[in-house]
């Protein structure tokens, strides 16, 4: 398959990159993961089309969807028929992280974005994503948005997720978030110690590919198999922190389908999951910071910086495990600030 992109610098017969580098020539890699959802996946990659910011490549990554939804997604791409689009057919359903690895071993963009096949991406998407992660202050592994919620088949149910502007409001600093994405393209910027959900869902994502390269291994833990956004996202900001950009870019769209959202909207500060739901943050980042360790991620980090991200992200006994696991951290954890005094009873 052909995947064409807007190029503006070109090499001369001795190989010599010539012109001035531009940031529409920079290329981003789409990833769309797809499991028997078929009949809402044409319009993510349409949307994913009509961006703004025309060098794209959109790859979908069929997870061996149910022979309908397959041959239904063939047409779809087939009646496309845009040149950017890609489709990988794996042979085994091997779940929702693995498929996003899968595309990212065919992606040539340096910077990547993962969209959920039941959800939609505004035009502007990848223009000012790339504007926060090109900002002239900061640069991290991940960068996030704000995100709407439609209901598909329905009407938009919320032009909020996240809730920053609020929280920027009752806390005092909403002038000051203002000015920072007036002047600089990005709203704020949550360095890798800073704990706790910062994105709204893998659809509002755009990752530097350099940071999702050390999160692939060869096998993933089952029980954490179907939420890449939870792992790319807790991975990348280990890495070096998160940029936020609080500009409503992306829609969730909610159906009966969903795999973990509940179908009912009421408020900002609900548990927005089904019942059955299952919270494993804890595991995915302990998965996550093994895979980093495993994969030589401490050449990244100054070993201060590594024992800092580390205190922030985990308890003592997190820390213990992961020292037994990787006798290093034992030398590098002297260099972490102290803990806070416990508060006096």
């Amino acid at each position: 398959m052909t995947i064409m992109t807007a190029v503006h610098m070109t090499e001369n017969s001795a190989g010599v990159t010539r012109g001035v580098p531009e940031a529409r020539s920079t290329l981003v890699s789409i990833i769309v993961t797809h499991y028997n959802y078929s009949r809402y996946v044409r319009t993510a990659i349409e949307s994913a089309l009509a961006q703004t910011h025309v060098s794209v490549e959109v790859i979908i990554v069929d997870d061996l969807s149910d022979a309908p939804h397959r041959a239904a997604l063939r047409a779809i791409v087939k009646d496309i028929a845009d040149a950017r689009v890609a489709l990988v057919e794996l042979p085994h359903n091997k779940g929702q992280i693995n498929a996003v690895f899968e595309g990212l071993a065919v992606a040539r963009g340096e910077f990547v974005a993962l969209l959920d096949p039941d959800d939609i991406y505004e035009p502007r998407f990848v223009e000012r994503m790339l504007d926060c992660h090109l900002n002239s202050i900061v640069f991290a592994p991940v960068a996030t948005c704000e995100m709407g919620m439609f209901r598909i088949g329905g009407g938009v149910l919320a032009r909020t997720y996240v809730g920053y502007r609020y929280k920027a409001f009752t806390g005092g600093t909403l002038p000051r978030a203002e000015a920072t994405l007036a002047d600089f393209g990005f709203t704020a910027y949550y360095p890798p110690e800073h704990n706790g959900w910062l994105w709204a869902t893998t659809s509002a994502m755009m990752f530097r590919r350099d940071a999702l390269v050390f999160l692939r291994r060869n096998a993933y833990m089952e029980h954490v198999r179907h939420f890449a956004d939870a792992y790319c996202a807790y991975g990348a900001h280990m890495l070096g922190g998160t940029l936020l950009i609080d500009e409503m870019l992306s829609w969730r769209g909610l159906h009966d389908a969903n795999t973990a959202e509940s179908e009912h909207v009421i408020g900002l500060h609900q548990h927005r999951h089904r019942p059955d739901f299952e919270d494993v943050t804890h595991q995915v980042k302990l998965f996550v910071i093994g895979t980093l360790l495993e994969n030589g991620a401490r050449a990244v980090w100054r070993d201060h910086k590594l024992a800092e991200m580390l205190r922030g992200q985990f308890v003592s006994e997190d820390i213990a495990l992961l020292t037994a696991q990787h006798p290093f951290l034992e030398e590098v954890m002297k260099l972490a600030p102290p803990l806070p005094p416990a508060p006096d009873l």
